[in-house]
């Protein structure tokens, strides 16, 4: 078997394993919640995919890395140093587009920003989608998603589209870095 081959079985062996402890831990919950309340609500399942998603994410930051240096270690600090840039560039996306500083920030800070927010996973924003996704469903078609989103300081141009491929895309040139690597390297 390639190298590449193996460590791709072993990322998606990975990624089975939490997506099954998604599906028992949130399936699980969700089955217990509604049959004790009656009450079924199908949006909450959209949650193991998003949990198995930012997994994704994290773990391909760890085993790029740990190919690199061979060393878990290290490769477990750069996961959580990933995961930290990840939240701060979110947290600066936000906050540049936040309406209450428009005007204030120069335009090539904003220009930067939306470079780095496109290019990197975007996280925070899965989390803050599937949590728009579960007020939508519990308050249907009373819900003005627009006023959510304002309240949410979420800016329109964040979508499920969006933050799905570009995380995506992300995951796949960190694999493809990783591969390259682990096939070229002699051990």
């Amino acid at each position: 078997i390639h190298r590449s081959v193996m460590l791709i079985y072993k990322f998606l062996g990975g990624l089975l394993y939490v997506f099954v402890l998604a599906v028992v831990l949130i399936g699980g919950s969700w089955l217990a919640l509604s049959v004790r309340s009656g009450y079924w609500n199908p949006a909450y399942l959209a949650s193991i995919g998003v949990l198995t998603l930012y997994f994704a994410i994290l773990y391909s930051v760890s085993a790029l890395f740990g190919v690199l240096w061979r060393s878990w270690i290290g490769s477990v600090l750069m996961t959580i140093l990933a995961w930290a840039l990840f939240k701060a560039v979110n947290f600066g996306y936000l906050q540049v587009h936040d309406p209450e500083n428009l005007g204030e920030i120069p335009a090539r800070w904003v220009t930067m920003m939306d470079g780095v927010h496109f290019i990197l996973p975007k996280t925070s924003e899965l989390s803050i989608l599937n949590q728009l996704l579960l007020v939508k469903s519990h308050l249907g078609e009373t819900m003005d998603e627009a006023m959510v989103r304002e309240a949410a300081n979420l800016p329109s141009a964040i979508t499920w589209g969006m933050t799905i491929s570009t995380s995506i895309g992300f995951i796949v040139v960190l694999l493809g870095l990783a591969c390259w690597r682990f096939s070229r390297k002699d051990y």
